[in-house]
């Protein structure tokens, strides 16, 4: 990824530790970024402009990647941003009972949990109990921390896990830009906004994953 990102525009989902570190990144990077969090005295805010930041919920914030079309968008807060804001635009209501169709078809060791009543499912190649090192380069293959193999990135999993089961599927891929700063593309996101706008499915799965994290929601018209 280049080190010089003038000409991009980044939207920052959440002005807490992690929203910190990814201001401080972009802009460094000479990006523009604009802050988004439901708190005026976050930390993050300090490394914004002014007019650069702005007091909204993270759940309603899609709006704000409709319409300023940014280049990255990411995610710090929470939750699924993703899947919130595919939720929050279109009505959607959790789809339950397709939680087992998806784990079915993964290996158990990556399955973490689930949020029923949100068909939420988390998954990750990270030792149960473990943390993740914060330095962490992301290496292709292996854990960085307890060496253990990847064989296949996390996202490709998901999108495995996902195929042809719905009527609309999309992983979203968070890219390491830098220790602890993940950021997804954001044409990615209005790509898939504008197909489930077009499609009108009536079964959805969204997810966003890297190589070792992911979080998936199961959704209904």
């Amino acid at each position: 990824m280049s080190k010089i990102m003038g000409n991009k525009t980044v939207l920052v989902i959440g002005g807490g530790n992690y929203g910190t570190k990814a201001c401080r990144y972009f802009k460094e990077q000479k990006a523009h970024v604009i802050l988004v969090d439901n708190d005026p005295a976050c930390k993050a805010k300090a490394l914004v402009a002014k007019n650069d930041f702005v007091l909204k919920d993270a759940r309603s914030a899609w709006d704000l990647a409709l319409k300023l079309k940014p280049d990255f968008i990411v995610p710090t807060n929470a939750g699924h941003t993703c899947g919130k804001w595919i939720r929050e635009y279109f009505r959607l209501k959790p789809l339950s009972d397709s939680i087992s169709d998806v784990t079915r078809r993964l290996p158990q060791s990556l399955f973490l949990g689930f949020d029923e009543p949100n068909a939420a499912l988390i998954f990750s190649y990270m030792t149960r109990g473990k943390l993740c090192r914060e330095d962490c380069p992301h290496p292709p293959t292996e854990c960085a921390l307890t060496r253990e193999p990847r064989p296949a990135p996390l996202y490709k999993l998901l999108e495995y896990g996902v195929f042809e089961l719905f009527d609309c599927a999309k992983i979203f891929v968070s890219e390491q830009m830098a220790p602890s700063v993940g950021a997804i593309k954001a044409s990615d996101f209005l790509a898939f906004v504008q197909e489930v706008e077009t499609k009108k499915p009536k079964t959805l799965a969204v997810g966003t994953a890297c190589r070792c994290h992911g979080i998936l929601n199961l959704f209904k018209n």
